[in-house]
């Protein structure tokens, strides 16, 4: 049934070619114990190890009418797996070879090895690991099995012990036994093959032991499917390979957790550096945005060149200057000249909502402290802010910010926020209470002016504003029997020292007039009598009111000023302006204005931009700055990416190297019960696949949770948080992942392949 040709084995070594068994040609039946003797060095294990399949020949060949599946192995000192028990020792031949092995409970206590089976092979003697190897052997119910010097470093009862059961299963499949000492079989052996040098010297029929062979009734693997020989080829799935996996972990986890470390790093690196080095700049406003609690984006219109227009439309030199000065008015980043027409067009195709900026203050009468101040006013039917108290259809009511409502509740009789619900601000109800507070300025990142604007949002129903402040650009509160204007705060930042006599004179720099008190201007002085008449006189200003009518305020005449802009001629104090105002209770705007999208995406924003509007938010420069300073981050992390990559590849190699320099004794096992090198390879494939996944499920987790804290350390450094997850980054992550385990599987396999299962097993 087994038949060697001409087969011969050469090595190749430093000195030339060493022959450790030259060409020889052998048959063998179906049963039997055969004995291969010599000496040590005389080729024992190489013919073994050829006939066996566990190493190649440098010629000839050997042929098996079984098929390539004919043999097990008993190695030279067991060679058991150390990680495993006995018990798993022996269920690994049973994964390998189901329905197919024989019983391996009623065989324990024939072997001797019953009370071994919850023992690891470190706890065993040499005696009690050579019968452990010979039954996980025999287990495998192959046509042949070859033992490998099974008596080496027993006593003399243990070493009777094996052959005995060497010879209970001869009689029923071929068994061939390389050995020393060949006085255990010389007189149960049933052929006996002379090695020395590498050459047969004999090859003898013990024909006196022929008939007891014959005769003998079998010890063992008697009766029953397990008496069927198993010429199967072994099967080794994905479960099995798993599970060998987890067994031998505790020999590769130092390669194992190496190759983790750095490839989360750099799978960390990589998706945080694709984060920031994928978010264009819409995308990244977008997510400044929205990190920020801003609901909305807002938008002015780009550059308009009024000197071309009146180039255009005017034939006369004082054309181009009009054209030029409008330009700088209405180009200096602060005004939006926005139809209606458009703005009617915007809310149409992406539902903006027109703002105007600037929008000054409303005050309400009666109240200690009664300003409140409104720097953005948006028109809208309903408030698009996440809505705290009160119903976010305004009607004819407004809706104020959350933070306003908090500051100034006492003001208006109210004890909480919730309570300005219902309370009048000038002529309109509250009606909603929103909150839009962003991290920006709840963090301190705005300015004072930026911090009031935010606080100060209002919106307004789209049919109060254009019934009653449509007329509204440019206004000013004007007082009855005078024709100045109460630019009171423009007055502070436009004054200069006076040239009247500094007796008569309170110059601004030394703080402005009391309560009750008002200083007027040089102009105004002389255009009343001068400045000894009116100096400890009386005036009083009627302010109007929103219902239409008047209040008069009366005031000592204390000082006087100069001032370049004869518009403002007089200056109150703070105190008695808040009192003016909360009796005028209306509204003045100045300048800028744009258009907000309560809902958007990027691609809004980008067709938007392409159309000529540019982004207009109070976070506009520190998103800019936000941006220019992740440059500097993407290059640090793409570095660190790129080491850490290395490493990881370095990791592999290693793991691959000191994985089968670990576990080399598991993969000759398998290698010599008929696994290909692919097959041996699956276990530390295995290891490799959860690593890989373990590390791609932590970089991935510690990338998408260091978004918020990159985007923390971005708001502390510049005001604003633009990094937001891009899909591409995980894609990228994904795909480096694949590349990283397609690569780990190249090693371990040329690892597995490089060896016979004879090196594996002599090095392991």
């Amino acid at each position: 049934m087994l038949t060697a040709t001409n087969i011969c084995k050469i090595y190749k070594t430093s000195r030339g070619e060493v022959t450790a068994l030259a060409p020889c040609s052998l048959e063998f039946g179906e049963s039997g114990l055969v004995l291969i003797c010599g000496e040590s060095g005389s080729g024992k294990t190489t013919l073994l190890n050829i006939l066996s399949g566990a190493d190649s020949a440098t010629s000839g060949g050997v042929k098996s009418s079984y098929g390539k599946n004919y043999c097990s192995y008993v190695f030279q000192g067991g060679r058991l797996s150390d990680s495993l028990t006995v018990k798993e020792n022996f269920a690994l031949i049973d994964k390998l070879f189901p329905g197919r092995c024989a019983d391996c409970a009623s065989l324990t206590e024939e072997f001797g090895v019953k009370e071994l089976l919850a023992r690891k092979p470190s706890e065993l003697s040499f005696g009690e690991v050579q019968r452990a190897a010979i039954l996980r052997a025999a287990m495998a119910n192959r046509p042949v099995l070859f033992a490998d010097e099974p008596t080496a470093n027993l006593d003399e009862e243990n070493c009777r012990a094996v052959a005995k059961l060497l010879k209970d299963i001869s009689r029923q499949r071929l068994v061939l036994v390389s050995t020393h000492e060949r006085e255990y079989f010389e007189d149960i052996a049933d052929r006996i093959i002379v090695l020395k040098r590498g050459k047969i010297v004999s090859d003898t029929a013990n024909n006196e032991r022929s008939e007891d062979r014959i005769s003998a009734p079998p010890a063992i693997f008697s009766g029953g499917a397990t008496s069927k020989l198993n010429t199967a080829a072994p099967r080794f799935g994905a479960k099995t390979a798993f599970w060998l996996a987890g067994k031998t972990l505790r020999r590769t986890a130092l390669a194992v957790a190496l190759t983790m470390v750095f490839l989360v790093v750099c799978l960390f690196s990589l998706i945080t550096c694709s984060n920031i080095f994928l978010a264009d700049d819409i995308s990244g406003t977008v997510a400044a945005l929205r990190n920020d609690g801003s609901p909305v984006y807002e938008l002015k219109r780009d550059y308009v060149s009024y000197t071309e227009i009146y180039e255009k439309s005017y034939d006369a030199p004082w054309g181009r200057d009009y054209g030029e000065s409008l330009d700088h008015y209405f180009n200096n980043g602060d005004y939006s000249p926005i139809s209606d027409e458009q703005f009617e067009e915007l809310g149409e195709k992406y539902g903006a909502v027109p703002f105007y900026e600037w929008s000054g203050s409303l005050f309400v009468s009666g109240a200690d402290i009664p300003e409140i101040p409104i720097r953005r006013i948006y028109i809208s039917d309903t408030c698009f802010f996440p809505v705290v108290y009160g119903s976010a259809d305004l009607g004819e009511g407004i809706a104020i910010s959350l933070t306003a409502a908090q500051k100034y509740c006492r003001s208006y009789g109210a004890e909480s926020a919730e309570d300005m619900i219902g309370k009048q601000a000038g002529n309109y109800i509250v009606k909603c209470i929103y909150d839009s507070e962003s991290a920006a300025y709840s963090g301190g990142k705005l300015d004072e002016e930026l911090s009031e604007d935010f606080e100060g949002r209002i919106i307004v129903p789209e049919d109060i504003f254009w019934s009653e402040f449509a007329d509204c650009g440019q206004k000013f509160f004007k007082f009855y029997d005078s024709r100045f204007y109460s630019g009171i705060y423009q007055v502070y930042a436009n004054t200069y020292p006076s040239v009247l006599d500094d007796d008569y004179f309170a110059p601004i720099t030394e703080g402005g007039p009391e309560e009750g008190e008002v200083f007027v201007s040089e102009n105004y002085a002389l255009e009343n009598g001068g400045a000894e008449a009116l100096l400890g006189t009386q005036v009083t200003f009627n302010v109007i009111t929103p219902g239409g009518g008047y209040v008069p305020f009366s005031f000592t005449i204390t000082g006087l000023f100069y001032s370049l802009q004869t518009d403002f001629d007089l200056i109150f104090s703070e105190e008695d302006a808040d009192k003016m105002f909360t009796v005028g209770g209306d509204w003045r705007m100045d300048d800028n204005s744009g258009i907000c999208l309560p809902e958007y995406s990027a691609g809004d924003i980008e067709e938007l931009k392409a159309a000529g509007y540019s982004e207009n938010s109070y976070l506009s420069g520190y998103i800019v700055e936000a941006q220019s300073w992740f440059d500097t981050i993407v290059g640090i992390l793409a570095i660190v990416c790129a080491v850490s990559g290395v490493c990881a590849l370095a990791a592999l190699v290693f793991y691959a190297i000191y994985a089968f320099a670990r576990c080399g004794r598991e993969v000759g096992i398998l290698r010599s019960f008929g696994l290909s090198p692919a097959n041996c390879a699956a276990m530390f494939v295995c290891q490799l696949a959860v690593a890989v996944a373990a590390a791609f499920i932590a970089g991935l987790l510690i990338g998408l949770a260091a978004i918020p804290a990159w985007n923390a350390v971005s708001f502390a450094v510049a005001g604003a948080m633009p990094v937001y997850l891009a899909p591409l980054g995980i894609v990228a992550v994904i795909v480096a992942t694949l590349a990283v385990f397609a690569l780990g599987v190249l090693f371990i396999y040329l690892g597995a392949a490089k060896k016979s299962a004879a090196k594996f097993l002599a090095d392991g």
